[in-house]
């Protein structure tokens, strides 16, 4: 019979009791076996299978795993994000109303900036080179047999090639033999002054601060040459005196 003595017994699982006339029996529960104990009789156990250490370093691998797993999904959204926001500052940078300086700063140091408006260009704000100015002006005057002509080409120096914004074009009066040098023929002086109709022009048309470096240059055709060589060189002679003192392009 069990025993009911709860106080003389250390535990009610230690022992069991059992009592007879004759003698007394003891029984005792099995003690706990080792979770790394090795079965024998398996051939294809693992001998580290429920190693302690084993179990932890297999858990410290599914961390790092997982660890990497999320720091590779962070990367890949930081990623995606920094693309959105590169795409849209660039829609913003290239539509945006900007001119040529304005886009390309630090491109121009030193260019040339526009002291007034009578030298300014709605192109840009400065030039593309310290060497250049910002607005320049050319002079062309083509002395043709029957009349001459002038243009009064305006240019930016906004880029690394002058772009042309402007020209003006004005021709001699038309006359009975024709109005060019060549009609002068033994007159050089008359035939200087005919090119100050056009000369106006450029005087009108040239800013003053700009005069000084605006370049003109006469070109003339084979009617002159048909006059000879002593008086188209007395005629071409006093063209250039004419510009030269009355004028003040180069």
């Amino acid at each position: 019979m069990f025993s009911s003595d709860a106080n003389s017994r250390p535990g009610i699982w230690s022992s069991l009791s059992f009592s007879s006339p004759r003698r007394r029996t003891s029984l005792s529960l099995p003690k706990t076996q080792p979770v790394n104990r090795i079965d024998s009789s398996d051939p294809y156990e693992k001998p580290d299978r429920h190693s302690p250490d084993n179990s932890a370093s297999s858990a410290g691998l599914m961390s790092d795993l997982r660890a990497a797993w999320m720091n590779q999904g962070q990367r890949s959204r930081y990623l995606k994000t920094g693309g959105v926001i590169a795409f849209v500052v660039l829609i913003i940078y290239f539509f945006s109303p900007r001119t040529i300086t304005d886009r390309y700063p630090g491109k121009f140091p030193g260019g040339d900036v526009a002291s007034d408006p009578s030298v300014a260009t709605a192109r840009c704000k400065r030039s593309y080179s310290s060497s250049k100015p910002l607005i320049q002006y050319a002079l062309m005057i083509d002395a043709g047999s029957t009349g001459s002509r002038i243009h009064v080409y305006r240019f930016n120096n906004c880029g690394p090639t002058p772009e042309l914004e402007d020209e003006k074009f004005e021709m001699t009066a038309k006359k009975e033999g024709g109005s060019g040098l060549s009609s002068y023929k033994s007159d050089a002086e008359g035939a200087a002054k005919s090119l100050d109709p056009l000369m106006e022009v450029a005087m009108k048309n040239v800013p003053d601060k700009l005069k000084s470096c605006t370049p003109i240059a006469v070109k003339a055709t084979a009617g002159l040459r048909k006059l000879g060589p002593e008086m188209s060189d007395a005629i071409l002679k006093a063209v250039r005196t004419r510009l030269e003192t009355v004028y003040p392009f180069p």
